[in-house]
């Protein structure tokens, strides 16, 4: 079960609901942040990993915090790049779902929006403080703007594929889904081939290819049963 932690996760209560920590989910934000390591040396890299921590831990109570409104608790779990708010979307209504899915990238955006403020309007306070905090600030200002943005693509799982599949699966029904899932599969092809071709960063390439293999294997599961795939993340 995705709820339970193994002997070398971290569990804890934060702000009433169960949070669930695994060794990979630190691992994951070093890899990511390594260029970083090269450039500044340990404490950057240090600097990186927990904006981008407190970051994604905003994005799960994003859709804990609309969930619990709802009526429906939910368990974080931070794990490998990223991660899953368990039980928050428990809800037949496809527009309660939307609601919290978007609440993620959306209170992410919301900091994006008070620090840039902040910086707009307080350089000579900022300019005041350490290099260090100057450099976290930067962070965060960077992953919950293009984080957000990237977890809005109409991709699923992302955030964004979701809410497609859910709007589409509302005005129509089975075939909407199956839509979602085809239209998740071809965007994420592409860019797949654009970041390992273009862009050269073969880790994101690897993960959309991942994705669009996931909506490919959802069609098929579709067609075969007619039945909602156990993976979508409120079956969860």
């Amino acid at each position: 079960m995705w709820d339970q932690p193994s002997p070398m996760d971290i569990s804890l209560r934060l702000f009433g609901t169960r949070v669930i920590v695994q060794p990979w989910f630190w691992i994951s934000l070093a890899l990511i942040g390594w260029p970083y390591f090269t450039v500044g040396g340990a404490s950057l890299l240090l600097l990186w990993v927990l904006a981008g921590s407190i970051s994604i831990l905003l994005h799960e109570f994003g859709h804990v915090w609309v969930g619990r409104a709802f009526g429906s608790e939910g368990t974080i779990v931070l794990q490998a790049f990223g991660g899953v708010a368990i039980g928050s979307a428990n809800f037949t209504s496809a527009w309660k779902r939307i609601a919290v899915t978007a609440a993620g990238p959306s209170i992410q955006l919301l900091l994006f929006g008070i620090l840039w403020l902040l910086r707009e309007f307080f350089p000579d306070f900022l300019g005041g403080l350490p290099t260090e905090a100057n450099q976290f600030l930067g962070f965060l200002l960077f992953i919950n703007l293009y984080w957000a943005l990237l977890n809005l693509l109409p991709v699923f799982p992302l955030d964004g594929g979701q809410i497609t599949c859910d709007l589409l699966g509302f005005f129509f029904k089975q075939n909407g889904r199956r839509l979602g899932h085809a239209l998740s599969m071809v965007i994420a092809g592409a860019l797949a081939l654009y970041f390992i071709s273009g862009l050269g960063n073969m880790l994101f390439g690897i993960f959309l290819g991942m994705y669009a293999v996931i909506n490919f294997q959802t069609l098929q599961a579709l067609k075969e049963d007619n039945q909602t795939p156990d993976e979508y993340p409120w079956n969860n």
